[in-house]
């Protein structure tokens, strides 16, 4: 199972882990909340936590396993920030001949600037959508910046 793991690419390995980190967390507080004599109402989020994060490591898992997904290689063209807070609405990657728009992306990568180099994980069934000449994908597993 380890081979098998250490096989995956680095950002869906980094992604299992810490799902199966928050899970591990989750568990910790609930043992210090069962030590403290903590109620039955605070006892019941710990366990919903645990319970998703370790099933939601697990469907990775089993889709990496089964190399269920997409690897997409561009470079960004352009990034989108919102107006206040300067973080990233949207970024467009072209590959080969298609633009790809990744809406509100949830890894963050340090330090991305235009004309760098990106790795996408998508799942294969994921929904790709067009609109206004670009591919927009809205759910991605995983984002690494190539070097």
């Amino acid at each position: 199972m380890k081979e098998r793991f250490n096989q995956f690419p680095k950002a869906l390995q980094k992604q299992v882990l810490i799902r199966l980190t928050a899970s591990a967390v989750s568990m910790l507080m609930l043992v210090l909340i069962l030590l403290y004599r903590g109620g039955f109402e605070l006892v019941l989020p710990c366990v919903g936590f645990a319970a998703v994060f370790l099933i939601s490591a697990f469907q990775l898992y089993v889709r990496c396993e089964e190399n269920e997904y997409v690897i997409l290689h561009g470079v960004c063209t352009e990034i989108e920030r919102t107006g206040l807070r300067r973080r990233v609405k949207d970024i467009y990657v072209k590959e080969n001949d298609h633009t790809v728009r990744l809406v509100r992306p949830t890894m963050k990568l340090r330090a991305l600037n235009v004309g760098d180099r990106i790795t996408i994980y998508l799942a294969d069934n994921a929904p790709v959508y067009d609109m206004d000449g670009c591919k927009v994908i809205c759910n991605t597993l995983a984002m690494e910046k190539e070097f």
